[in-house]
């Protein structure tokens, strides 16, 4: 059974299913509707969930083995299986011979971060589960979502004030419940007017510079260099920005490292107790920067330092364009460099 993300919450409110298949390429709101089915589980006395990442050490048999046997504490058992984007042959007839016939007071939860549901094998689950997949917002559906996440908190705004935080938050869903959830603390209920909304997203030198070093991370030049130039305009700490650049390349170089000794992403993103919401973001990521890569822009990022320091001369927001063309795959501007 297909239901939409807006039906969850009424669908748990009558009775939990024993099979549900989560996915999407939205990580915030999968991780949302993976969370209310945790909460309604709580509330329905399960034991909180033995979450289990498919990687190529896993054991389908061992796992449906488990999943099979009968509990020996009086808590309904609770399972939270997180699927690569493309589960082998064994997987796939493992959980269909499960859902066939799944085990009496047990939940299981199955994780996907793209989700094909015209694939065969999925339509075939489908019948034996609730499927809820996500898709990303698009740009023109942007505004109705914020005016609905607003609501959801006792907040309103003009049709202005919608355009507006639409126009500046760009799609970012994850900037969007932060600023929102800022809101809530300054204004807690009413309609905000555009002016208390400019307010607010002017002073958020801090979101801004995430956004810098996703752009990055997006290799998105254009964005990168405006960021970066908004930044300087609004007197941003550059310290600040080095320390956002390095702490995101060195999370990089990690995950590369770990997926080169052939550790899973999932598994390892769990360890580096990385937020779920990143997941799509920096997966792309490491497709675009090699180990090498990051190392380079870290000895750069190294030299930077130095700038911002004193011991080395030179032109400091310069030096970070250089850095943002670099981390891009562009060449730095010849004309600047760091002199010592």
């Amino acid at each position: 059974m297909k239901i939409k993300p807006e039906q969850l919450t009424h669908h748990l409110s009558k009775s939990l299913a024993p099979i549900y298949l989560l996915g999407g390429q939205e990580p915030l709101l999968l991780q949302e509707a993976n969370e209310d089915i945790r909460q309604a589980a709580k509330k329905a006395g399960f034991a909180p969930p033995q979450i289990m990442f498919v990687d190529s050490h896993f054991d389908a048999s061992t796992f449906l083995a488990e999943i099979s046997t009968p509990s020996l504490f009086p808590q309904p058992l609770y399972f939270e299986l997180r699927l690569p984007e493309k589960p082998n042959a064994l997987l796939q007839k493992t959980l269909l011979h499960y859902a066939e016939n799944p085990a009496p007071q047990t939940l299981l939860v199955i994780l996907f971060e793209h989700l094909d549901s015209r694939a065969t094998w999925i339509r075939t689950l489908e019948k034996h589960c609730v499927l809820l997949q996500v898709w990303p917002i698009k740009k023109e559906q942007f505004p109705a979502f914020l005016k609905a996440r607003l609501q959801k908190e006792s907040l309103n705004t003009s049709p202005q004030g919608l355009l507006f935080l639409a126009e500046q938050l760009e799609n970012n869903l994850l900037a969007a419940l932060q600023i929102i959830q800022q809101l809530k603390l300054l204004y807690d209920t009413g309609t905000l007017s555009l002016e208390q909304l400019q307010s607010l997203v002017q002073h958020q030198a801090q979101y801004s510079v995430y956004q810098w070093v996703d752009s990055l991370l997006e290799k998105n030049l254009p964005r990168g260099l405006l960021l970066l130039k908004t930044l300087q305009n609004s007197d941003a700490e550059p310290t600040h920005l080095l320390w956002a650049f390095c702490k995101e390349m060195r999370v990089l170089l990690q995950l590369q490292k770990a997926l080169s000794q052939g550790q899973s992403f999932e598994a390892t993103f769990q360890t580096l107790k990385i937020s779920i919401t990143r997941n799509t973001l920096l997966k792309n990521a490491l497709h675009e920067y090699s180990i090498s890569h990051i190392e380079s822009l870290l000895l750069e990022a190294a030299q930077l330092d130095q700038l911002l320091k004193g011991v080395q001369c030179g032109s400091l927001w310069d030096a970070f364009e250089d850095l943002t063309l670099r981390a891009c795959g562009k060449s730095a501007l010849s004309h600047r460099r760091i002199l010592s």
